[in-house]
């Protein structure tokens, strides 16, 4: 059965865009479309439920995922949706911008006029909320915002990299009212996906390209749709002013050069593991219990035997001095829960990423578990 492909349209413009002269290498285009395959059917739906539903009627909206998803631009899109229907202005913050704001507004005494000005907005915007920092006082205040918006009738949209219920610097009373809302994972495009992509990038940007050559930049499994807008305007770019069709030949050269295969490092894979979840590398190596400390070492764990050369008693010294058996068990866990969990699985489909794993990734990870998360171990 064929890939089925929906194309969601967001609105007539972007935020923050005016339609201004100038040629396609002097202005950006944006997509005003969000293009979704297999992996996103769950989004898919959520979205045109939200879209056909009044301001506010899911409060707040929360998008997760990986970074190059699309979060950001999705968000934007709906906004301006919203915008077009309510008229009502949209205002957008990062998490950390906003904790800042809070705290110069605290210090002068300002605060009435930062929370007259998010709860006048009717949309917000809040991204990156895995940033936000763990102060009771910033917390109470986006939950004061969120009481605010669901009082009002606004829209509070959020974006982060991972599920409201993992992020560990949530306090409960906040991790809970986030969680009440619509919270929709954002996968990574599928290859049917990013064809797709790839195509309308083409024709957005007026780039001649054959079957052969879009067909090798799907293939090529690129992080984001920037990711994959850089590459054509890169091949673009190589012919000059000759406005012929991109060479296939060209274009597997580039695709070759740009892929770095190099093996991360045990340092690498425990600060990165410990930024995806909120935590510090000391969280990892310590004796805690927590679930959500034990649930990320273990991934680190996996990472670790999954990614890397080293052996179980290797990796166990360096997480903490731990000893094989312990490594072993944290490695059958974490394979169990990638199977059943599909918010983890997004976020260790993020760590691979940024680690610089693209040979696979982790949708089937019976397949992908190396021989120290299968039942039979492996003889160190």
């Amino acid at each position: 059965m064929a890939d089925v492909i929906h194309t969601i349209a967001l609105a007539n413009a972007p935020l923050g865009s005016s339609a201004g002269a100038g040629t396609l290498r002097q202005r950006r285009p944006t997509l005003h479309e969000f293009i979704t395959g297999p992996e996103n059917r769950l989004l898919e739906g959520a979205l045109r439920l939200v879209m056909d539903s009044a301001l506010g009627t899911f409060h707040p909206l929360v998008l997760h995922g990986p970074s190059g998803t699309g979060k950001s631009h999705l968000a934007r899109g709906l906004a301006a949706r919203w915008r077009e229907q309510a008229g009502v202005p949209v205002a957008e913050c990062d998490a950390q911008q906003f904790a800042e704001e809070f705290r110069q507004c605290a210090q002068s005494r300002s605060l009435d006029t930062m929370r007259s000005r998010y709860s006048t907005s009717g949309i917000l915007i809040l991204e990156n909320l895995h940033q936000l920092p763990q102060s009771r006082a910033v917390q109470d205040e986006l939950s004061r915002l969120l009481d605010a918006f669901e009082r009002s009738g606004g829209q509070l949209t959020i974006t982060s990299r991972i599920a409201p219920w993992t992020i560990a610097n949530l306090l409960p009373g906040l991790r809970s009212r986030l969680s009440a809302g619509l919270a929709v994972p954002v996968a990574r495009p599928g290859g049917a996906a990013r064809r797709a992509l790839v195509d309308a990038l083409a024709r957005l940007y007026d780039i001649s390209i054959s079957c052969e050559v879009a067909a090798m930049l799907a293939d090529a499994d690129a992080d984001s749709a920037n990711d994959l807008l850089g590459t054509l305007i890169y091949l673009d770019m190589s012919l000059g002013c000759c406005q012929r069709t991109i060479d296939a030949d060209i274009a597997a050269e580039y695709l070759d050069s740009a892929r770095p295969r190099r093996q991360p490092d045990l340092r690498a894979i425990m600060t990165r593991t410990a930024r995806q979840f909120s935590l510090s590398v000391g969280d990892l190596k310590g004796r805690s219990r927590r679930q959500s400390v034990a649930r990320a070492r273990g991934i680190a764990m996996w990472l670790a035997r999954e990614l890397t050369d080293h052996s179980l008693s290797e990796i166990g010294a360096y997480c903490g001095g731990r000893d094989h058996t312990t490594v072993l068990h944290g490695c059958r866990r974490s394979a169990e829960m990638l199977q059943i969990d599909a918010t983890l699985r997004l976020s260790v489909e993020e760590l691979r990423r940024t680690l610089g794993d693209r040979f696979r990734g982790v949708d089937n990870v019976s397949n992908s578990c190396p021989p120290a998360c299968q039942s039979t171990g492996r003889v160190e």
